[in-house]
């Protein structure tokens, strides 16, 4: 579970409906249903993802933020250095 302020959740409530992208929005809603309580294991299984595949959403949001989850790789060149 992650904990996000009112301040961190709105941006993401925000984007949800704006993204024309569904992977940028599912990794959205993964990271509003960890802050909901949901479990990783629950949030794939809604999501149709797998569990490892949500892991690495939540961590991206708590490294990097929202802007993050609206990116297409996965790892960016400054993760790397």
């Amino acid at each position: 579970m992650i904990i996000l302020s009112a301040e961190k959740k709105a941006p993401l409530e925000q984007m949800h409906p704006e993204s024309k992208d569904g992977r940028h929005r599912d990794r959205m809603k993964a990271v509003l249903l960890a802050f909901e309580g949901w479990d990783p294991l629950s949030i794939a299984q809604a999501l149709r993802l797998t569990e490892e595949t949500v892991r690495k959403h939540i961590r991206a949001y708590e490294r990097n933020g929202a802007a993050r989850l609206t990116r297409d790789s996965e790892s960016s060149p400054a993760e790397g250095a």
